[in-house]
C-alpha cells in the first residue's frame, strides 16, 4: 500500500519551471537602439517629499512627546 501511495503522489512531485528571456521576443534592432542609449548621471537626487501623500489621517503636532 504504502509503495502503491509513493507511486501515485511522485507524479505530482516533480515538475519544471520555465524562465522567459528577453532576447527571445525583443529584435536584435531593439537591443541596438536600446544600448545606444547614454544614461545622465547629474540630475539631482531628491531626497524630501514634495507633496503630501493622500491619506485617510492627517497629523500637524511635529513633537516627538
Amino acid at each position: 500500500m504504502l509503495l502503491h501511495s509513493l507511486l501515485f503522489f511522485s507524479g505530482f512531485a516533480f515538475g519544471s519551471v520555465i524562465f522567459g528571456d528577453p532576447s527571445n521576443v525583443i529584435s536584435p534592432l531593439l537591443h541596438a537602439t536600446d544600448n545606444t542609449i547614454v544614461p545622465d548621471y547629474t540630475v539631482p537626487f531628491i531626497n524630501v517629499q514634495l507633496s503630501a501623500i493622500p491619506a485617510i489621517y492627517t497629523f500637524s503636532d511635529t513633537s516627538n512627546d
